[in-house]
């Protein structure tokens, strides 16, 4: 299980990670160039077994990965006291950086 804090990496394109779009509170978490601010820093809360909240601290608040809606094609969104759960793997021989 990943836990602490972690930037999100896409595994084909090195340079592209997961990023709070504009910092903001209920924006979208999209794919953007590498760049290590806050907006791109992840918190792994396990929960139990590979269950774990994730969040990121944007203004001295947590705001949280969640997806309202879980149709196809909808944007997970960071929002204050609102989670969701999700299985995290890592996969074999990948880096979290």
């Amino acid at each position: 299980m990943i836990v602490g804090r972690q930037i999100l990496t896409n595994l084909h394109y090195p340079n592209r990670v997961a990023d709070l779009e504009g910092s903001a509170p209920n924006g979208p978490i999209i794919g953007f160039r590498r760049h290590g601010h806050a907006n791109q820093i992840f918190n792994f809360h396990p929960i139990e077994g590979a269950q774990a909240q994730i969040s990121i601290g944007i203004n001295g608040r947590d705001l949280y990965a969640t997806s309202a809606n879980p149709s196809p094609g909808e944007l997970i969104r960071a929002a204050e006291g609102s989670a969701s759960l999700y299985d995290v793997h890592q996969r074999p021989n990948s880096v979290v950086k």
